[in-house]
């Protein structure tokens, strides 16, 4: 089931990076975008929770997977 998630105020996603070129992970597994909007980009999470993307450092103490975009052609 997408989730909605806004913690942020960004506008013109959708002139920074087309569909095609935007990446969502939810934590180390790719979350598939189906729609990129000016202020919004829905993607269908995968199906299990994944592990959280090995970091550094984090900043939280719960170990939940982050929701990271890249806008662009990445090689993860």
């Amino acid at each position: 089931k997408p989730q909605v998630h806004k913690p942020c105020q960004y506008f013109n996603l959708n002139k920074a990076m087309t569909i095609e070129e935007a990446q969502a992970f939810v934590g180390a597994e790719p979350c598939n975008i189906k729609t990129l909007t000016e202020k919004d980009l829905y993607c269908e999470p995968p199906e299990v929770q994944p592990q959280p993307k090995r970091r550094q450092k984090r900043d939280t103490i719960n170990n939940l997977p982050e929701f990271i975009v890249l806008p662009g052609l990445y090689t993860t």
